[in-house]
């Protein structure tokens, strides 16, 4: 009897892997909605925990709320989040909605372009 190969188990749910600037962080709430099914609320909640800052994180990069808007330490990479499949499915979603609408901000474009050219 031939030896086999034990492999590990597939996890359930694979993720994807999405590079962020700050600015995309920033941006990302504005594509949820304000109210809606409670599903995607919660989904939408879900993404938001995940791209949260840290108060670790914002002293490290300056982040901070003033009269002009939002600022930060220049030269940051990106960070990598990884996001469900779902979670990725209700990206596009909101993106093509927000598209659609014509509610697309200048300061999303960037991040637009990223849901909308993730490969699922």
């Amino acid at each position: 009897m031939a030896d086999k190969k034990k492999t590990a188990p597939k996890t359930l749910i694979e993720g994807v892997k999405i590079g962020l600037s700050i600015m995309d962080r920033v941006m990302l709430p504005v594509l949820f909605p304000k109210k809606g099914r409670m599903a995607d609320l919660e989904t939408a909640e879900d993404i938001k925990g995940k791209v949260k800052f840290s108060a670790e994180e914002t002293a490290k990069i300056n982040l901070k709320q003033g009269e002009k808007g939002i600022t930060w330490r220049e030269g940051l990479k990106p960070k990598q989040f990884t996001f469900s499949k779902a979670e990725v499915r209700y990206l596009k979603e909101r993106y093509r909605l927000t598209d659609e609408a014509g509610d697309v901000l200048v300061d999303m474009v960037s991040l637009c372009r990223k849901i909308r050219d993730i490969k699922i």
